[in-house]
């Protein structure tokens, strides 16, 4: 497990394949990216209710089962709501706890997107499978009780 803060503008999917991106005189970042048929990460920002380059704490995970990985996940948080966040997780190594200890009691799912994709070379070499054998792709949100986004998160299966 890796634990980071960082700011959304430095997030990177776990599964990050290579994308050709032209430079020129004009080379604009979002036009590029989307002419390529990628998207630039804003998806945690809008989750979570956060603008752009705000902070974030990020975990990325790899589950095992019987020894053999079965899920990587990569999961974000709003820094400036949960100080000590980092801390109470490495501690307890449960988000549950270190929710807990950063006064958010429980949290509930507001919503799940399942997709399936091919997992790219490097999530294939954690997942120790083929890159062309498919992968069940996660993204969810959840949110405290009273409504607040509190985790945001992907995970390949």
């Amino acid at each position: 497990t890796e634990i980071y803060t960082l700011s959304l503008h430095d997030a990177l999917p776990i599964s990050q394949a290579a994308t050709d991106y032209p430079i020129s005189r004009r080379t604009r970042f979002t036009e590029s990216l989307t002419a390529a048929g990628r998207r630039p990460g804003r998806e945690e920002a809008e989750a979570l209710g956060l603008a752009q380059g705000d902070p974030v704490h990020l975990a990325e995970t790899l589950s095992r089962l019987d020894g053999a990985p079965v899920a990587a996940s990569r999961m974000c948080w709003p820094a400036a709501r949960l100080p000590g966040f980092l801390e109470a997780l490495k501690a307890s190594g449960s988000i549950t706890n270190a929710l807990a200890a950063c006064q958010v009691p429980d949290y509930e799912r507001a919503w799940t997107r399942m997709t399936a994709q091919r997992p790219g070379a490097i999530l294939a070499r954690q997942l120790q499978i083929p890159d062309v054998q498919p992968v069940l792709r996660t993204e969810a949100l959840s949110l405290t009780p009273d409504g607040v986004p509190i985790e945001y998160g992907l995970t390949w299966i």
